[in-house]
């Protein structure tokens, strides 16, 4: 609709009756003049004659001791579209608007006329006591926009000052402040425009927009991945699941899980070295394919555990307190495989990943969707990315370098081996050689999927046998 300007402009006008009369027009700017005829001294409509003649006497209606006029008309309307009604109730001259969607009337007054901003559908009301002035306004309908404010579920946000308040209507380039509460142990990852403020102006448009945040616990790299087709999105944790405080019997099995403590690795590159028993300072990072972490932890593998799902792939695992936890599916059409090599990222031609080494740590370097450019202080660019013939013995980042990185969103997967359950063997092999990582996915009762990769090759779909003691990386599902 195209946009409503009026002009209210009072004049006193010489009579050569005892008493001056005051007429109050409303028109359009540059525009005819629709006059109104009285239903009543109370009520005045709007009429189908157009016309720029003086109004007559009987259009006219009295206003604390004065005569008072108005008509309207709509730039490029019809002599059909009625705008608005104007009646007198008191001391008041008022302006209402007819039902439209999405606009608010708005007008700029001087002289002795007030008017007030309002809604559309509620009223302009000017009151005319004792005029001694010419009376100028400009009228018009502004467009409203809906602004909504969303958040997942753990933050609070909300606009204005009311706490409450998640969506409300407001005119095209008013300014709204919106804000963002992460919960406790939480912080403000950044909103779905990126800008990372808890407190912020912003200036409304002319469409409805809807301002969505995303909070993130310390656990998790500050870095978004699409994962599948339908642009599901994840965080990584900071690190690879490990669990302390187990007590074993001799012959392997797990005596008590009482002071058992789920936790990350403290940095991304950290993990169990080869030893000649993965229960090595009671730090157990290698995980069989069992439905509990009791089976999952034993130094054999239990054949019951053959037909289950594992205790890591429900997607509402909990880890210091935060319940929501998984791994990404498995096989040729799983998220492993569509984060490694069908995402699109912001980086090169789609650059996803590279093998590198972190700390002289060996593992898979994987850039966030968003990721654009290789960041100062972060070293030199990988050789090569997506390929097969990267070697991560070409690039060898620093803890510094690597911070950067990480800040910027990065996931590394360190080369952290695995441990062989079907023979009951204790040692965990290839650390710093061959990466194994479990997926959510059974191929069948006996195998399941997991991502495979060493320094030239990557396999996101491999599968194996559930005996095999291998890591886990959780992630959760931005929601």
């Amino acid at each position: 609709m195209k946009k409503l300007l009026f002009s209210i402009l009072g004049a006193f006008m010489v009579s050569t009756m005892a008493s001056a009369q005051t007429y109050v027009n409303v028109e359009l700017k540059d525009g005819t003049i629709r006059s109104y005829s009285a239903e009543s001294t109370s009520k005045v409509t709007f009429g189908e004659k157009t016309g720029t003649e003086p109004l007559e006497s009987e259009q006219m209606v009295t206003l604390n001791g004065h005569t008072v006029a108005v008509s309207v008309d709509e730039a490029g309307g019809t002599q059909n579209d009625i705008l608005a009604k104007a009646y007198v109730d008191g001391n008041n001259v008022i302006i209402k608007a007819s039902s439209f969607q999405s606009k608010r009337l708005i007008c700029n007054v001087g002289g002795d006329a007030q008017c007030e901003r309002v809604v559309t559908n509620d009223k302009f009301t000017f009151t005319i006591s004792e005029i001694s002035s010419d009376i100028e306004a400009v009228l018009g309908y502004a467009t409203i926009v809906t602004l909504t404010v969303t958040s997942d579920s753990n933050g609070k946000v909300w606009i204005g000052d009311d706490e409450n308040k998640t969506n409300g209507r407001f005119e095209q380039g008013e300014q709204v402040v919106i804000h963002a509460r992460p919960n406790e142990n939480f912080r403000l990852f950044r909103w779905n425009d990126n800008n990372e403020e808890l407190d912020r102006t912003i200036t409304v448009g002319a469409t409805d927009v809807t301002y969505s945040a995303k909070f993130i616990s310390p656990d998790m790299i500050p870095g978004l991945f699409t994962v599948d087709a339908n642009k599901k999105q994840v965080f990584f944790s900071k690190g690879n699941l490990y669990c302390s405080g187990v007590k074993f019997k001799d012959d392997g099995t797990v005596y008590s899980m009482a002071k058992a403590q789920w936790g990350f690795e403290a940095n991304q590159y950290d993990t169990t070295p080869s030893s000649d028993d993965h229960r090595v300072e009671n730090h157990i990072s290698h995980f069989m394919w069992c439905k509990t972490p009791v089976k999952a932890m034993a130094l054999k593998y239990d054949t019951n555990c053959n037909g289950e799902t594992p205790f890591f792939a429900a997607n509402d695992f909990t880890v210091n307190g935060y319940s929501g936890w998984g791994v990404l599916t498995g096989g040729d059409n799983g998220e492993w495989s569509y984060l490694l090599n069908y995402r699109k990222t912001a980086y090169g031609s789609n650059r996803r990943y590279a093998a590198v080494k972190v700390n002289g740590m060996a593992g898979l370097l994987i850039f966030p969707d968003d990721f654009s450019s290789w960041p100062s202080g972060a070293g030199n660019e990988p050789q090569t990315f997506n390929n097969n013939s990267s070697n991560w013995n070409d690039r060898n980042y620093t803890v510094e370098q690597f911070t950067v990185l990480q800040n910027n969103g990065c996931v590394f997967l360190p080369a952290a081996g695995y441990r062989r359950g079907e023979d009951g063997d204790a040692s965990v092999s290839d650390v710093g050689d061959y990466a194994y990582y479990w997926s959510a996915s059974p191929l069948d009762d006996y195998f399941a999927y997991y991502l495979y990769f060493l320094s030239d090759d990557v396999y996101p779909s491999n599968n194996d046998e559930r005996s095999w003691a291998q890591s886990v990386r959780l992630v959760t599902e931005v929601k």
